[in-house]
């Protein structure tokens, strides 16, 4: 009927719509990151929680789709932004929703080598050839198989210069069985030595702190030294410019015209 016809026009409509707003907001992210990222704070955090709890939530919002996560019973610690580490999920475990098979899990895993942690998002579906998993993590769009499915390129773009950022890689993998295509990314982790505050404080010390939390989950107070530490960090350099005074710093990653050094004496970025 007529109404029919007219209904499945809007509904393909509709569709296009939200396509065409998918890729506005890749384009956005995609222009403003790399200068974005430069300004992130990087922190000692628990990627074995973070993860955890991101695809705990990202279960409840999609009941519907099956994901499960694999990891060590221990803390995994690395210096990141974990907004940033949220973000690069958001884009691969999209991209393998996009193509998994039908009644088939989505599985993220978490495995530690050495000095490096591995992240990996597996999905059963369609292969990729070598080509394609050599450019899939360039800024273009591209497609899978010969569905001619337009797809890839900016989501897994920003994925790439996230764990760049991170002084990491990503990579695609088909499957050992070719039954589908993992995301395998690699970041560095951090000897948590870098200074650990809490063994410089001694019982009965007066020392600065950031209150960040009044109360979390369990009820307590969340503080830290190390933010504290970095803003009055800042506050030197900004001393240290206007008196054009020279500073000691260690390049710590690359970024969009030049590099991202941490003070030595402060650790501010």
């Amino acid at each position: 009927s007529e109404m029919c016809i007219r209904d499945r026009y809007l509904e393909s409509a509709q569709r296009g719509v939200d396509r065409i707003g998918s890729i506005i907001q890749d384009l956005a992210d995609a222009a403003n990151l790399e200068d974005s990222l430069s300004g992130d704070d990087l922190e000692l955090i628990d990627i074995n929680d973070l993860i955890e709890n991101y695809i705990s939530n990202y279960s409840l919002l999609h009941q519907e789709q099956k994901i499960k996560f694999l990891g060590p019973q221990k803390p995994v610690m690395a210096l990141v932004s974990d907004f940033r580490i949220e973000q690069l999920l958001d884009k691969i475990v999209d991209n393998a929703i996009d193509f998994h098979r039908a009644g088939t899990s989505i599985i993220v895993s978490l495995e530690v080598a050495y000095d490096q942690l591995q992240i990996v998002v597996a999905n059963r579906g369609p292969t990729m050839t070598e080509k394609l998993r050599r450019t899939v993590f360039d800024s273009m769009v591209s497609h899978r198989s010969n569905q001619n499915r337009l797809h890839f390129g900016l989501g897994l773009y920003v994925a790439r210069v996230i764990a760049e950022h991170h002084s990491g890689y990503v990579r695609a993998l088909n499957l050992s069985d070719n039954s589908g295509v993992a995301i395998e990314i690699r970041l560095q982790m951090t000897s948590v030595g870098r200074e650990d505050t809490s063994e410089q404080i001694k019982l009965g010390e007066t020392i600065s702190v950031l209150l960040e939390k009044i109360e979390d989950k369990n009820g307590d107070v969340i503080v830290s030294a190390q933010k504290a530490q970095k803003i009055k960090g800042w506050d030197k350099l900004v001393q240290a410019y206007e008196k054009n005074e020279p500073i000691m710093g260690k390049i710590t990653s690359k970024c969009k015209g030049g590099c991202i050094v941490e003070h030595i004496e402060t650790g501010s970025v």
